[in-house]
Formats: C-alpha cells, sequence, structure tokens
C-alpha cells in the first residue's frame, strides 16, 4: 500500500508543477493578446504585426 501511496505523491506533485507553468503561460500569452488588441484598435500597422507574431509564437510554444 506504500507504493501506491508514494506514487500517488509524485503524481500530485508533478500536476502541481504542471498546473503553476499552465498558469503562467496562459498569463503570459493573454498579455500578448491584449497588446495585439490594443495596436490594432489604436491603427498601428508595425506594433500590430509585431505582436501578432509573439501571440503566434507563445501559442506555438504552450
Amino acid at each position: 500500500m506504500a507504493k501506491n501511496r508514494t506514487s500517488a505523491e509524485k503524481r500530485h506533485a508533478q500536476s502541481e508543477v504542471r498546473r503553476l507553468r499552465n498558469k503562467a503561460v496562459k498569463s503570459e500569452v493573454h498579455t500578448f493578446i491584449r497588446k495585439y488588441v490594443e495596436a490594432v484598435q489604436k491603427k498601428d500597422a508595425a506594433v500590430a504585426l509585431e505582436a501578432l507574431r509573439k501571440v503566434q509564437s507563445e501559442l506555438d510554444n504552450a
């Protein structure tokens, strides 16, 4: 029974690490999306294009 418990503890620790990473990545992606939307609303094509590239890159890496 101890074996099952230790593996469950390991899974819980792994899940916690992944949850925190996912939270950070999601926050970063939302920030890049917000910057893109702001650039589009300001009609600043150069900044919008750069922001769009960052959004796409972050989504690909997420």
